[in-house]
């Protein structure tokens, strides 16, 4: 019998032995901002606590690209994925909405002028069409939907194709689906952008991505002890000033930035993973 379908829910999906605190630790600032939402986990580690999450779902292969798969197989109707180094910062639900009308959604991808980003995959694609960055995504069910990820899966499987968003760029050109672009407010990756973000002309950023995160599955680096640390006081200072006088937010869910000051890896040993 197959599963009850959900109209609206957040999908996460992490792979390989390290990755599930980091999940844990998005989902909690995504179950912050959006306390009375379905959120799953797709993960192959085993005898995980729920935390955050109403789901886990054993994966059905360990793999670099999981997300595919979750979105393969997620019970929602629309879909917002979101990688495990994203913090959510105010409330996503217009992304659903936006959903309504268009079939994915999703921010471009940074660094789009240099020779790796731009190739293509199996021919060129204009620079007018630049890559979606995959990290934050909205997406509607459907028989199409199904294909795309099916044939980014296949992509990834040939050798030497590590990366998704470069096979994704080219099969989204070459679909009939209906492509939302969402600003960089919904996908913001470089920190840079913050500074130069004021108040009165720049919307909040909903979600922030940060690549710094997995830096702790590496000996090597240095681990940061708290995300004020990360992303600098000044920073998160202009960020709740965007997040205060941005009129699209008013009545809407915002993070609670001065919990932001607690270590984060003393709020990921609070969320009892193992």
């Amino acid at each position: 019998m197959a599963e009850a379908s959900e109209p609206r829910g957040f999908v996460l999906a992490s792979s390989g032995e390290g990755f599930a605190p980091i999940a844990f630790h998005a989902g909690q600032y995504l179950r912050e901002v959006h306390p009375d939402a379905l959120i799953d986990f797709y993960t192959d580690e085993e005898g995980l606590d729920l935390g955050p999450f109403d789901r886990i779902v054993k994966l059905e292969r360990s793999w670099h690209r999981p997300k595919f798969e979750a979105l393969r197989r997620t019970r929602f109707e629309r879909a917002i994925y979101i990688d495990t180094d994203v913090i959510t910062l105010a409330d996503l639900s217009d992304v659903f909405d936006v959903l309504d009308r268009f079939d994915i959604a999703g921010a471009h991808a940074d660094r789009r002028g240099n020779a790796f980003n731009s190739r293509g995959w199996r021919s060129s694609v204009p620079p007018a069409f630049p890559q979606m960055n995959s990290g934050v995504m909205g997406v509607k069910k459907s028989p199409e939907i199904l294909k795309l990820w099916q044939d980014t899966e296949a992509a990834l499987a040939e050798p030497d194709q590590k990366k998704d968003q470069i096979p994704l760029r080219e099969l989204l050109y070459e679909s009939d689906l209906r492509i939302a672009t969402l600003p960089v407010e919904y996908n913001l990756v470089s920190q840079r952008q913050i500074d130069a973000m004021k108040v009165g002309y720049a919307a909040a950023p909903r979600v922030l991505h940060l690549h710094r995160l997995h830096k702790h599955l590496r000996r090597d680096m240095p681990q940061e002890t708290d995300l004020s640390a990360l992303l600098g006081h000044g920073r998160l200072a202009r960020i709740a000033k965007l997040l205060e006088a941005d009129v699209t937010l008013e009545g809407r869910n915002v993070a609670d930035l001065s919990r932001w000051r607690q270590g984060w890896r003393a709020r990921l040993a609070d969320l009892t993973v193992r």
